[in-house]
């Protein structure tokens, strides 16, 4: 960006006061390494003195959960909430990766709300719902609806999905939930954000859904966080240099911290519940997609279907009339998930399985590879459920002519990346 460019000359300024010049320089939520690299810039003296304070914020609850393609199970929970709260429901901000995971979600929470997407009794237009979408594409008077009524306690949009274009300067109170749909790329946005929560000093809760794609580009100590079994708030505070204070609650934590908490007299484990209903993805949703059965695959077998890969593969790639990189790459139909279905076709019986377990991520590729496999084993019979395939397609998530504004398709990026800075205020 531009004026981050300028930034990087700030130093130059120095040769133009005298020495003995007092200089101040502020910022927030900065790793160690981020201060350092400041400090050079900025060509600060060796005898600089630094004031830091914690940026850990002891009301939020942090949780994470590795999630599969459906949407339903990750935010069943929120819909619920919606449904019996309605304009009722705490604030929750959704951060996406990407504009069109916004708009994904935002169709599929219409879909699934139907009538109660509306305040009861108004009009059923897009300043009356209580969901909402802020991004660069969103027009103007979307984006000042969602901040308006998120200033303001009975605002009606209680749930706003949001690149990180939502957060620039502004500070809403009463926020509840932070839900992350894919971490942030550094830990110093992936702070800042969950800071949006609970700026009023209430108990509030983080919460990070992620698939393995969302974690492909981000720094190491955000993939230890999304992997990690141990205390998520030690992660991310060791690279503010700072330590988890000593006076929080083990069950007031983390999720990690929860888990392991002994706080009752008799030294059993916690009995105070996760503080949101999205813990029974812990038993569901969370978990890797066991197969319930699997059959004998002999090499004639394997033989046969890969040849029917094949030829799936060949027929995407005729379908290209041109591009620049590889059929394979614009079809995304490349050897590997030729390699991993003819590994795993013992246990193939269903496309959720395909889509959960395989690297296949169209559902139409899914359903081909399905009936291949059907066609060589004549052992059961393919039987798409249409509200996986609901949740599963791009097809319907490009436009929403109610709501305006294109929000579909090019790439996954994070939009910090192009349109957005992070803030500097925590």
């Amino acid at each position: 960006m531009a004026f981050r460019d300028c930034f990087s000359h700030i130093g130059e300024l120095r040769s133009l006061v005298p020495d003995i010049t007092p200089i101040l320089a502020l910022t927030a939520t900065a790793t160690q390494k981020t201060m350092e690299m400041v400090k050079s810039v900025l060509s600060l003296k060796s005898d600089n003195y630094t004031v830091t304070v914690s940026p850990n914020r002891a009301n939020i609850y942090l949780y994470k959960a590795k999630v599969n393609n459906s949407l339903g199970a990750p935010f069943g929970w929120l819909i619920d909430m919606l449904k019996s709260e309605h304009v009722l429901c705490p604030k929750v901000i959704v951060y996406c990766k990407a504009v069109k995971d916004c708009g994904k979600l935002f169709n599929f929470f219409k879909d699934s709300l139907q009538e109660l997407v509306y305040v009861h009794g108004k009009e059923h237009v897009a300043e009356n719902m209580i969901i909402g979408m802020f991004h660069h594409n969103t027009l103007d008077k979307y984006k000042e609806r969602i901040i308006n009524f998120f200033y303001v306690p009975d605002g009606v949009c209680r749930v706003a999905f949001a690149t990180n274009a939502l957060g620039m300067g502004i500070k809403f109170a009463n926020v509840r939930y932070v839900v992350h749909y894919g971490p942030p790329r550094s830990v110093e946005d992936f702070v800042q954000e969950i800071g949006r929560a609970g700026r009023d000093g209430k108990s509030s809760t983080s919460v990070l859904l992620y698939q393995g794609k969302h974690l492909c580009r981000c720094e190491r100590k955000v993939k230890e966080y999304a992997k990690s079994n141990t205390c998520l708030r030690s992660i991310l505070l060791s690279e503010f240099g700072v330590s988890k204070p000593d006076n929080i609650t083990a069950h007031d934590c983390c999720l990690a911290c929860h888990k392991k908490c002994c706080c009752v007299e008799d030294d059993s484990l916690c009995n105070k519940d996760v503080p949101l209903l999205l813990h029974e993805l812990h038993t569901q949703g969370i978990k890797s997609v066991n197969p319930a059965k699997k059959r004998n695959v002999g090499k004639n077998d394997l033989c046969l279907l890969e040849e029917l890969l094949r030829d799936y593969q060949k027929e995407l790639a005729s379908g290209c009339p041109s591009f620049y990189l590889s059929p394979e790459c614009t079809t995304g139909f490349s050897d590997t998930p030729v390699k991993a279905v003819l590994s795993k076709a013992k246990y193939i019986f269903t496309v959720e399985y395909i889509l959960e377990s395989l690297p296949v991520f169209k559902f139409e590729h899914g359903v081909a590879i399905l009936h291949m496999v059907a066609d060589i084993f004549e052992d059961f019979e393919v039987n798409i459920d249409p509200a996986y395939e609901k949740t599963t397609s791009d097809t319907d998530f490009n436009y929403d002519l109610e709501y305006g504004g294109n929000y579909g398709g090019e790439g996954t990026s994070s939009e910090s990346d192009e349109t957005e800075d992070s803030e500097t205020d925590v």
